[in-house]
């Protein structure tokens, strides 16, 4: 690969990591507003024990979460990227099912 082209692969992965960053950082603030606001609202739901409706919340998002259509889309993807990597490690394509 040449000076220049790796330059600016150099270029590109430093510029993707800063953004990744910054990107990080809003999540983690996005983060903890919910659990601000989820405090909030489990205060007013049972304002006798907050703690339980955290629990419920807690069992809310589990539920959410796995009928997720973005998690079957993540697992194909987790599971294409798998295929592709053991192709390359074995030079041998993966089975069509």
């Amino acid at each position: 690969m040449s000076d220049d082209r790796l330059e600016k692969l150099q270029t590109s992965i430093l510029t993707t990591a800063k953004e990744m960053l910054k990107l990080d950082g809003a999540i983690s603030s996005l983060q903890a507003s919910i659990n601000v606001l989820k405090i909030c609202v489990a205060s007013q739901m049972r304002p006798d024990n907050p703690g339980e409706a955290l629990t419920l919340f807690s069992m809310l998002e589990k539920n959410l979460m796995s009928n997720s259509p973005a998690n079957e889309e993540r697992k194909k993807a987790s599971d294409l990227i798998d295929a592709l990597q053991q192709w390359m490690r074995t030079g041998v394509p993966p089975a069509e099912s």
